[in-house]
């Protein structure tokens, strides 16, 4: 089709080098994946792939979208690359990519390269089923390869770093995968000190088939929903449902009574046995007392709490809250709560004190029901 000479179409037939350490990249062709990161600096490359009695081959497949000629480009300039005598049968690219190919790739690579920039990889499926049929896996941390990595099982390109500028961090990323292509992945598939079998590269090879079935596969996932999410609301339900719904039904009369009854609670401001923030240091401690009218309501029908922070512009930030406890009944609906505080820090704060239902049903409908010290 592409008028090659009969030469070339003779070679085409037998390109693939089966003792070579072949490394795959096959993947949509979107300019964040980096599909041409490998060719940065292509003479480095044409001397990892000469190295004598070490033969590497790189098979490249994917597709970019229509309409993304960025991505096309990227296609091409690796097909014009591996038509470098340097590198002939060395660069391979595989046309019409599809599930087929996938299959036939993910299983049979030594390593799965993936390059994507960060922070733009959302997962990254494909490295989970190479890593599954045995292949390690080399990424930059993205994706899903944070929570994969270690050192057993593959190998990360850099360490993680963001930078703003994207051209110093291509420039990064592709140094820091020439060099572990140099210092760590050739050497070790080709460390073969008792034979022709690289022991160290096998042992890698079944701790990736082995974090990666235990971790990625749909089984962990189907068993996480499970035990964590549909086993727990199983017995939610078996418990609300119990008796005919009777917890449900006793938990609306107790929140229909306590509703009907909330407009009549009230908390005064509270005092301090000394002027707050006047002469204090830290570790000084303030005692506060508070009078909180319930009406019908009673005291376990109720959380009153010391609400306290720093102020800013005369609103507090970074506020926190110390529970009141019960000091003694006044009478008509009115009880005594006090409290404990130690000063923390310097500086200027604002206090006051609240009544809110107690009970966690009655976060979901806070702030309606939560009543301020006036």
């Amino acid at each position: 089709r592409n008028n090659a000479a009969p030469e070339e179409l003779t070679n085409a037939r037998s390109v693939l080098n089966k003792d070579a350490l072949t490394i795959g990249f096959a993947r949509r062709f979107a300019t964040y994946k980096r599909g041409n990161l490998l060719l940065s600096d292509r003479e480095r490359l044409k001397r990892l792939l000469n190295i004598p009695g070490r033969p590497v081959q790189f098979v490249f497949a994917g597709k970019a979208h229509p309409a993304d000629n960025e991505g096309k480009a990227l296609i091409q300039q690796i097909y014009e690359f591996s038509k470098d005598p340097a590198v002939r049968g060395k660069i391979i690219f595989l046309e019409d990519y599809n599930m087929h190919m996938a299959r036939r790739l993910v299983r049979g690579v030594d390593v799965w390269l993936n390059t994507p920039r960060r922070p733009m990889e959302a997962s990254g499926t494909s490295g989970m089923k190479a890593c599954i049929n045995g292949a390690i896996h080399v990424s930059t941390l993205d994706g899903w390869w944070p929570e994969g990595y270690s050192k057993e099982c593959g190998w990360a390109i850099g360490k993680g770093e963001e930078f703003s500028d994207w051209r110093y961090q291509d420039f990064s990323d592709a140094q820091a995968l020439y060099n572990l292509l140099e210092t760590e992945i050739i050497p070790t598939f080709y460390d073969r000190p008792n034979g022709e079998l690289p022991l160290k590269w096998i042992a890698m090879m079944k701790a990736s088939i082995k974090m990666s079935i235990y971790r990625f596969a749909s089984t962990r996932m189907v068993t996480d929903y499970c035990n964590i999410a549909y086993d727990g609301a199983w017995a939610s339900f078996d418990a609300l449902s119990a008796d005919n719904f009777a917890v449900v039904k006793q938990e609306i009369q107790e929140r229909c009574r306590v509703a009907a009854e909330w407009g009549n609670v009230s908390v005064a401001f509270p005092v301090a046995d000394r002027e707050l923030g006047k002469g204090s240091y830290v570790g000084d401690t303030f005692n506060l007392t508070t009078t909180v009218s319930l009406g019908a309501l009673k005291p376990e029908d109720v959380i009153v709490e010391f609400f306290y922070g720093a102020t800013e512009s005369d609103n507090v930030t970074s506020g926190q809250c110390v529970e009141m406890i019960l000091d003694k009944k006044i009478g008509n609906g009115e009880y005594s709560y006090k409290c404990e505080v130690t000063c923390k820090e310097v500086g200027s704060f604002g206090y006051s004190a609240r009544v809110t239902p107690k009970g966690e049903s009655w976060k979901v409908l806070m702030p309606g029901f939560i009543t301020w010290a006036k």
